[in-house]
């Protein structure tokens, strides 16, 4: 199963009326659940450090009351930088324009960027650079 047919599974989850779904193929095991937060999640086997980071992500986004959030569009590892020697995408405060780098999001060998949804400003970054992130999870705050 690659990448692309595991976006097209959310997706078709994600307008379906079901609220869990698992999959089993092989190795992989992809948990899809609904009515968690207002968000769908993905859990894979062992993600118990994930779900912590998820509902401390949600505490922080309480805490700051978001104007808009990038979210996680896949189940990944989060970098803020493009190599661990250089300087990262976005800073607290940082200005940043439509379509804009902010992250990336390692998952199965291939990076995906992430992209500022619109124009504005970073108001807070909800994760730390290497950490596991969750489906739709919210990553930063943009004013």
């Amino acid at each position: 199963m690659d990448i692309q047919e595991i976006y097209a599974l959310m997706d078709h989850f994600d307008r379906s009326a079901l609220s869990r779904m698992k999959l089993e193929l092989g190795e992989v095991r992809l948990t899809l659940e609904k009515g968690l937060s207002s968000a769908c999640a993905v859990t894979a086997a062992g993600s118990s450090a994930v779900d912590s980071s998820v509902s401390q992500t949600e505490e922080k986004m309480q805490e700051y009351g978001a104007n808009e959030e990038v979210r996680a569009p896949l189940v990944g590892t989060f970098y803020a930088a493009a190599a661990p020697d250089e300087k990262p995408f976005v800073t607290r405060g940082q200005s940043v324009k439509k379509g804009e780098v902010v992250g990336i999001i390692e998952a199965m060998k291939l990076m995906n960027e992430i992209v500022a949804p619109r124009d504005g400003v970073i108001d807070t970054i909800l994760v730390e650079d290497g950490a596991m992130v969750e489906y739709n999870q919210p990553l930063m705050i943009l004013r």
